[in-house]
């Protein structure tokens, strides 16, 4: 395969650069093609929100039909397991991010599957007061990418019509600004704030949660995570157990 610029000097088409691209994070989606097929986390909703655009872009592709057929297994999981929610405090922004905007743009309809509300009612509940996600999971300390999640919150605040995700989003913002570092700021944050400014709904008033300690399953009943607090108000203290990975 020619390099972008080889491929721009011997083609004479300025959009080569990018169908090289295109042509490699292909050839990297097949690679990862065993290894990713294991459920929906991070990469592989990636692929499925990023990939049937690309097929159109490069529809000589020469492995088209195993690239659908992969993202038709993966949307298939995710509609039986739509909750998708990875054990990560460091992927869940990414996770979140996708999950909502693969819901908007091919599957609205699971807007009303209690599933899909279960699931983030669940992240809604780990939150501290400071709308912090506590660390859990495979954690990198990666707090800048919480922008992901603040943009995720004010589309669950629009959607579900509940103040308490707005709550979520405006509290998790604060948080974000407070430690931001500029030098770090990247793409993921900037298409983040993009999507919160296009998602945020000013009609929905912020509601602080009013829930105690809890023990958070997951659909299919798994122990998930035990929450136990004082309340939500900034002098309040919580205390979260991982259950999942212990059970």
């Amino acid at each position: 395969m020619l390099e972008p610029e080889a491929a721009t000097r011997t083609t004479g088409d300025p959009h080569a650069p990018l169908l090289y691209a295109m042509r490699a994070m292909l050839a990297d989606f097949m690679a990862h093609e065993q290894t990713e097929a294991g459920g929906v986390i991070n990469r592989t909703l990636g692929y499925v929100l990023a990939y049937p655009v690309l097929l159109r872009c490069v529809p000589d592709y020469p492995l088209r039909r195993e690239v659908e057929s992969y993202i038709d297994r993966l949307k298939q999981d995710l509609r039986a397991h739509p909750e998708g929610m990875e054990n990560s405090a460091n992927y869940l922004p990414i996770t979140m991010m996708f999950l909502v905007r693969w819901i908007d743009e091919n599957q609205p309809e699971l807007w009303k599957d209690p599933r899909v509300r279960h699931g983030f009612e669940n992240i809604l509940q780990m939150l501290t007061s400071s709308g912090e996600l506590p660390m859990f999971g495979d954690y990198g300390g990666t707090l800048q990418r919480n922008f992901l999640m603040v943009a995720a919150l004010e589309r669950l605040a629009s959607v579900y019509h509940d103040g308490r995700f707005k709550w979520a989003a405006q509290a998790m913002a604060r948080r974000c600004i407070d430690t931001l570092d500029l030098a770090k700021v990247n793409s993921w944050d900037t298409q983040a704030l993009a999507f919160a400014i296009a998602w945020t709904d000013d009609t929905i008033t912020p509601q602080l949660p009013t829930d105690g300690s809890v023990l958070l399953k997951r659909v299919e009943g798994h122990l998930d995570k035990l929450v136990l607090r004082t309340g939500w108000g900034p002098d309040d203290r919580q205390v979260m157990f991982d259950l999942l990975r212990s059970e």
